[in-house]
């Protein structure tokens, strides 16, 4: 069974979705911008004197280092600033994007970079560590999430003169964006922009309970008006999680979103993780990851995924295939490609073509862009 799964069955489903999407890096520049090689990753790997490296797997199975000398850091040397890429002793390093030339990482509490010139630097500082990393389409400027001393979970950005902006988050700390509401009461798992520059965030279930994890919109504001609309739930809520049959947003119901990747269309794809369990007559455990798609029309429809059940006390593990994808690794990360066709990219580094969705024939919903 998948380690995301696993850790959720013994209760630590926060963790298990920091140790998931958490470990890998998409790396898509701006249109126009100098990029990485066409269907390369960036993953994350432990060094043996356990510090981690940044690594960017190849097609052909290759990986070339980016980031990261193989001796871990001590506390002397952690965010040590104005280093050479491949001689920067990392500790802790989760998600990456590309703004232009420069990557930026998250690695614990800090956000930090890495500029044409090949040397890492700090580019901000959070109180708690650092959940999701997006870059805009828009503008190139780089959105993270945190959560603050007091327990907010905050989605802040870093503006072209290298300030941070709290624009999710209490109203005491948004400053110039008062005006937004604050409905994140869970982790933020993902961060993603659309093409029109519209900010995704996947808010976490509950841990121990089913459901309740969401998919917010934050929508860019236009020319004259604020920078950016209310923040809006366009799915989660529902009684069942997603199908292969499309079903509107808030009738489904997830567990723990993750993973988020724009669609070129404007709506998205993401990684669902479930975690069920009921403790009636007999023990009934089902754990499993899908690759969804959520269109503009507001529906959700599950591309591939897989589950893994046991009833009964300590069970037997039955393993039931959702949808045409299932594998014995995390799903990592999704990444759309220039062609617009999607793939999955496994803990492993391995990249796995998702299907499309098929036609519904349904009447489309109430778009939600």
């Amino acid at each position: 069974m998948c380690r995301t799964a696993r850790l959720a069955a013994e209760g630590a489903l926060a963790l298990a979705m920091a140790l998931g999407p958490a470990r890998a890096l998409a790396m898509d520049p701006p249109p126009g911008k100098k990029s990485a090689p066409p269907q390369t990753v960036l993953t994350v790997v432990p060094t043996a004197s356990g510090g981690d490296r940044i690594v960017r797997c190849l097609p052909d199975g290759t990986s070339v280092p980016v980031a990261g000398a193989t001796a871990a850091a001590d506390d002397a040397e952690a965010f040590a600033e104005d280093v050479p890429a491949l001689e920067a002793r990392l500790v802790g390093v989760s998600q990456a994007v590309q703004a232009g030339e420069t990557l930026f990482f998250a690695e614990r509490n800090r956000v930090r970079r890495i500029g044409p010139d090949q040397r890492v630097a700090t580019a901000a500082t959070a109180e708690g560590f650092v959940t999701a990393l997006a870059v805009s389409p828009r503008d190139g400027t780089v959105v993270f999430s945190s959560q603050s001393a007091k327990g907010a979970w905050l989605v802040q950005r870093i503006n072209p003169a290298g300030q941070v902006e709290v624009i999710v988050g209490p109203a005491s700390s948004r400053a110039a964006f008062a005006h937004l509401p604050h409905p994140l009461r869970n982790r933020v798992n993902s961060l993603a922009f659309t093409p029109a520059g519209d900010l995704l965030v996947a808010e976490n279930g509950t841990p121990g309970k089913a459901g309740q994890g969401s998919i917010h919109r934050l929508r860019a504001g236009g020319p004259g008006g604020p920078a950016w609309l209310p923040l809006v739930r366009i799915a989660g809520g529902g009684a069942r999680p997603p199908s292969a049959t499309p079903s509107l947003g808030h009738q489904v119901d997830l567990d723990a979103p993750g993973s988020l990747a724009g669609a070129p269309d404007g709506g998205c794809y993401f990684v669902h993780c479930m975690h069920r369990e009921s403790k009636g007559a007999s023990l009934l455990q089902a754990y499993g990851q899908q690759v969804c798609r959520l269109e503009v029309s507001g529906r959700i429809t599950a591309l591939a995924g897989g589950l893994e059940e046991t009833k009964g006390d300590p069970g037997t593990w039955t393993p039931q295939t959702w949808l045409p994808l299932a594998s014995g690794s995390d799903i990592t990360q999704l990444r759309v490609l220039p062609d617009g066709s999607l793939i999955a990219v496994l803990e492993t580094g391995k990249q796995v073509p998702v299907p499309p969705a098929k036609t519904s024939g349904l009447a489309p919903a109430v778009p939600w862009v």
